[in-house]
Protein backbone atom coordinates (compact mmCIF):
# COMPACT_ATOMS: atom_id res chain seq x y z
CA UNK A 1 0.00 0.00 0.00
CA UNK A 2 2.87 2.65 0.92
CA UNK A 3 4.44 1.72 -2.25
CA UNK A 4 1.50 2.47 -4.19
CA UNK A 5 1.05 6.17 -2.57
CA UNK A 6 4.24 6.88 -3.41
CA UNK A 7 4.15 5.79 -7.24
CA UNK A 8 0.83 7.62 -7.51
CA UNK A 9 2.81 10.75 -5.92
CA UNK A 10 5.48 10.23 -8.41
CA UNK A 11 2.67 10.25 -11.07
CA UNK A 12 1.42 13.58 -9.81
CA UNK A 13 4.62 15.20 -9.72
CA UNK A 14 5.20 14.15 -13.56
CA UNK A 15 1.97 15.31 -14.67
CA UNK A 16 2.36 18.51 -12.76
CA UNK A 17 5.79 18.75 -15.02
CA UNK A 18 4.10 17.91 -18.41
CA UNK A 19 1.97 20.50 -17.39
CA UNK A 20 4.03 22.93 -17.15
CA UNK A 21 6.78 22.40 -19.59
CA UNK A 22 3.88 22.30 -22.69
CA UNK A 23 2.34 25.65 -20.98
CA UNK A 24 5.77 27.82 -21.49
CA UNK A 25 6.31 25.47 -24.95
CA UNK A 26 2.45 26.43 -26.46
CA UNK A 27 3.39 30.38 -25.22
CA UNK A 28 6.52 30.12 -27.17
CA UNK A 29 5.25 29.24 -30.58
CA UNK A 30 2.07 30.90 -30.32
CA UNK A 31 2.20 33.77 -33.19
CA UNK A 32 2.42 37.26 -31.45
CA UNK A 33 -0.35 40.05 -32.81
CA UNK A 34 0.77 41.76 -35.88
CA UNK A 35 0.76 45.70 -34.81
CA UNK A 36 -0.85 47.69 -37.69
CA UNK A 37 0.59 51.50 -38.23
CA UNK A 38 -1.81 53.59 -40.05
CA UNK A 39 -0.19 57.03 -41.87
CA UNK A 40 -2.36 59.78 -42.74
CA UNK A 41 -2.31 61.26 -45.71
CA UNK A 42 0.49 63.72 -44.55
CA UNK A 43 3.98 62.86 -44.39
CA UNK A 44 6.29 63.70 -41.37
CA UNK A 45 9.47 65.23 -41.89
CA UNK A 46 11.84 65.46 -38.46
CA UNK A 47 8.68 64.79 -36.70
CA UNK A 48 6.70 67.21 -38.16
CA UNK A 49 3.59 67.39 -40.92
CA UNK A 50 5.50 67.42 -44.35
CA UNK A 51 2.39 69.26 -46.41
CA UNK A 52 4.30 69.88 -49.61
CA UNK A 53 5.58 73.11 -51.18
CA UNK A 54 3.55 75.52 -53.44
CA UNK A 55 3.40 73.92 -56.49
CA UNK A 56 4.33 70.10 -55.49
CA UNK A 57 2.22 67.23 -54.40
CA UNK A 58 3.21 64.76 -51.70
CA UNK A 59 4.03 62.38 -54.51
CA UNK A 60 7.81 62.18 -55.30
CA UNK A 61 8.81 63.41 -58.58
CA UNK A 62 4.75 64.97 -59.48
CA UNK A 63 5.16 68.47 -59.70
CA UNK A 64 2.06 70.84 -60.25
CA UNK A 65 2.26 73.86 -62.27
CA UNK A 66 1.42 76.95 -59.61
CA UNK A 67 -1.40 78.86 -60.82
CA UNK A 68 -0.98 82.30 -61.75
CA UNK A 69 -0.49 85.08 -59.15
CA UNK A 70 0.79 82.14 -56.53
CA UNK A 71 4.15 81.98 -54.86
CA UNK A 72 5.06 78.87 -57.15
CA UNK A 73 8.47 78.94 -58.92
CA UNK A 74 7.32 78.68 -62.77
CA UNK A 75 10.57 76.48 -64.53
CA UNK A 76 8.86 77.61 -67.90
CA UNK A 77 10.51 79.49 -70.71
CA UNK A 78 12.11 82.64 -69.95
CA UNK A 79 12.46 85.80 -71.81
CA UNK A 80 16.30 86.18 -72.86
CA UNK A 81 18.04 89.59 -71.96
CA UNK A 82 17.80 92.59 -74.41
CA UNK A 83 21.35 92.51 -76.60
CA UNK A 84 23.37 94.99 -75.88
CA UNK A 85 24.06 98.03 -78.72
CA UNK A 86 26.93 100.04 -78.69
CA UNK A 87 26.16 103.88 -80.57
CA UNK A 88 27.92 106.94 -80.97
CA UNK A 89 26.10 110.04 -80.11
CA UNK A 90 27.48 113.46 -81.95
CA UNK A 91 25.71 116.75 -82.62
CA UNK A 92 24.21 119.49 -80.39
CA UNK A 93 23.87 116.81 -77.32
CA UNK A 94 25.77 117.50 -73.91
CA UNK A 95 27.76 115.11 -73.73
CA UNK A 96 28.46 113.08 -77.06
CA UNK A 97 30.13 110.53 -76.95
CA UNK A 98 29.93 106.44 -77.54
CA UNK A 99 27.36 104.74 -75.21
CA UNK A 100 26.01 101.37 -74.57
CA UNK A 101 22.14 100.65 -74.54
CA UNK A 102 19.66 98.13 -75.33
CA UNK A 103 18.33 96.55 -78.74
CA UNK A 104 15.52 98.38 -79.46
CA UNK A 105 15.56 101.67 -77.79
CA UNK A 106 15.33 104.73 -79.56
CA UNK A 107 16.82 107.76 -80.74
CA UNK A 108 15.25 110.09 -77.73
CA UNK A 109 16.90 107.51 -75.09
CA UNK A 110 19.89 107.82 -76.82
CA UNK A 111 20.20 111.60 -76.51
CA UNK A 112 18.79 111.62 -72.82
CA UNK A 113 22.21 109.31 -72.25
CA UNK A 114 24.25 112.46 -73.73
CA UNK A 115 22.92 114.55 -71.32
CA UNK A 116 20.21 115.16 -73.44
CA UNK A 117 20.01 117.70 -76.47
CA UNK A 118 21.46 121.28 -76.04
CA UNK A 119 19.37 124.94 -76.72
CA UNK A 120 20.48 125.14 -80.24
CA UNK A 121 19.52 121.84 -81.14
CA UNK A 122 17.12 121.42 -84.13
CA UNK A 123 15.10 118.14 -82.87
CA UNK A 124 12.24 118.36 -85.25
CA UNK A 125 14.62 117.43 -87.89
CA UNK A 126 14.97 114.10 -86.33
CA UNK A 127 13.58 111.04 -86.12
CA UNK A 128 13.65 110.99 -81.82
CA UNK A 129 11.25 107.59 -82.41
CA UNK A 130 13.66 105.89 -84.97
CA UNK A 131 14.80 102.23 -83.49
CA UNK A 132 18.38 102.03 -83.07
CA UNK A 133 20.87 99.30 -84.32
CA UNK A 134 24.25 98.36 -82.87
CA UNK A 135 27.63 100.69 -84.38
CA UNK A 136 24.72 103.20 -85.51
CA UNK A 137 25.95 107.26 -84.91
CA UNK A 138 23.22 109.79 -83.55
CA UNK A 139 23.71 113.20 -85.05
CA UNK A 140 21.77 115.86 -84.08
CA UNK A 141 22.26 118.84 -85.89
CA UNK A 142 22.30 122.54 -84.46
CA UNK A 143 19.98 124.99 -85.75
CA UNK A 144 22.77 127.63 -86.73
CA UNK A 145 23.54 123.79 -89.12
CA UNK A 146 20.15 124.11 -91.12
CA UNK A 147 20.14 127.56 -91.00
CA UNK A 148 23.44 127.59 -93.08
CA UNK A 149 22.32 124.70 -95.86
CA UNK A 150 26.01 122.69 -94.85
CA UNK A 151 28.87 121.87 -92.57
CA UNK A 152 26.68 118.58 -91.60
CA UNK A 153 29.31 115.63 -90.97
CA UNK A 154 29.29 113.04 -93.90
CA UNK A 155 30.57 112.76 -97.39
CA UNK A 156 26.93 112.63 -98.73
CA UNK A 157 25.88 115.77 -96.68
CA UNK A 158 23.49 113.43 -94.50
CA UNK A 159 23.31 113.83 -91.05
CA UNK A 160 25.87 111.30 -90.55
CA UNK A 161 24.09 109.44 -88.24
CA UNK A 162 24.68 105.70 -89.64
CA UNK A 163 21.01 105.24 -90.50
CA UNK A 164 18.82 106.30 -87.53
CA UNK A 165 18.98 110.17 -87.89
CA UNK A 166 18.89 111.71 -90.71
CA UNK A 167 18.00 115.47 -92.50
CA UNK A 168 17.54 113.54 -95.94
CA UNK A 169 16.31 110.27 -96.47
CA UNK A 170 18.40 108.68 -99.02
CA UNK A 171 16.58 105.01 -98.88
CA UNK A 172 16.68 102.84 -100.64
CA UNK A 173 20.12 102.77 -101.40
CA UNK A 174 21.79 100.54 -104.39
CA UNK A 175 24.20 98.13 -102.98
CA UNK A 176 25.92 98.62 -106.37
CA UNK A 177 27.15 102.03 -106.68
CA UNK A 178 26.43 103.42 -103.23
CA UNK A 179 30.20 104.34 -101.45
CA UNK A 180 31.09 103.25 -97.80
CA UNK A 181 29.90 106.45 -96.16
CA UNK A 182 26.27 106.16 -97.27
CA UNK A 183 26.33 102.32 -96.61
CA UNK A 184 26.92 103.59 -93.29
CA UNK A 185 24.00 105.47 -92.88
CA UNK A 186 21.41 102.43 -93.77
CA UNK A 187 20.19 100.81 -90.18
CA UNK A 188 22.41 98.07 -89.41
CA UNK A 189 25.28 98.27 -91.10
CA UNK A 190 28.27 99.99 -89.18
CA UNK A 191 31.22 100.94 -91.00
CA UNK A 192 33.12 97.38 -90.75
CA UNK A 193 30.26 96.20 -92.68
CA UNK A 194 29.81 99.06 -95.18
CA UNK A 195 33.65 98.76 -95.71
CA UNK A 196 33.39 94.37 -96.67
CA UNK A 197 30.11 95.02 -98.94
CA UNK A 198 32.62 97.26 -101.28
CA UNK A 199 35.62 94.94 -100.82
CA UNK A 200 33.57 92.08 -101.59
CA UNK A 201 31.61 93.84 -104.67
CA UNK A 202 35.50 95.13 -106.08
CA UNK A 203 36.43 91.31 -105.67
CA UNK A 204 33.29 89.52 -107.47
CA UNK A 205 31.44 92.36 -109.58
CA UNK A 206 28.11 93.90 -108.57
CA UNK A 207 25.43 92.30 -106.81
CA UNK A 208 22.28 90.58 -108.54
CA UNK A 209 19.94 90.07 -105.52
CA UNK A 210 19.75 91.16 -102.34
CA UNK A 211 20.39 88.51 -100.87
CA UNK A 212 23.87 87.80 -102.16
CA UNK A 213 24.91 89.94 -99.13
CA UNK A 214 24.88 87.02 -97.15
CA UNK A 215 28.27 85.98 -98.77
CA UNK A 216 29.54 89.24 -97.47
CA UNK A 217 31.78 88.50 -94.24
CA UNK A 218 29.45 89.62 -91.15
CA UNK A 219 26.33 89.62 -92.98
CA UNK A 220 24.04 86.94 -91.72
CA UNK A 221 20.00 85.78 -92.42
CA UNK A 222 19.30 88.01 -88.96
CA UNK A 223 21.23 90.98 -90.33
CA UNK A 224 19.92 90.56 -93.87
CA UNK A 225 16.32 90.77 -92.72
CA UNK A 226 17.14 94.36 -90.66
CA UNK A 227 19.09 95.82 -93.61
CA UNK A 228 16.87 94.63 -96.98
CA UNK A 229 13.92 96.90 -96.74
CA UNK A 230 16.39 99.87 -96.77
CA UNK A 231 18.44 98.70 -99.87
CA UNK A 232 17.80 97.97 -103.78
CA UNK A 233 19.92 96.15 -106.76
CA UNK A 234 20.09 98.49 -110.17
Amino acid sequence: MTYRRVDLAIYVLIAFFLLGTGTVWWRTIKPQPVKIITHSHQETVGGEAYHGASGSTNVPGVEINPAPGSDGINCGNRAEPPTEIVVHVAGAVKNPGVYKLKEGQRVYEAVEMAGGARQDAALDSVNLAQVLFDGEKVYIPSKAELSSGGGLPGATGLSGTGGTTRLQNPFPVNINTADASLLDVVPGIGPSIAQAIITYRRENGPFKTIEDLVNVPGIGPKTLSKIAPFLTVR
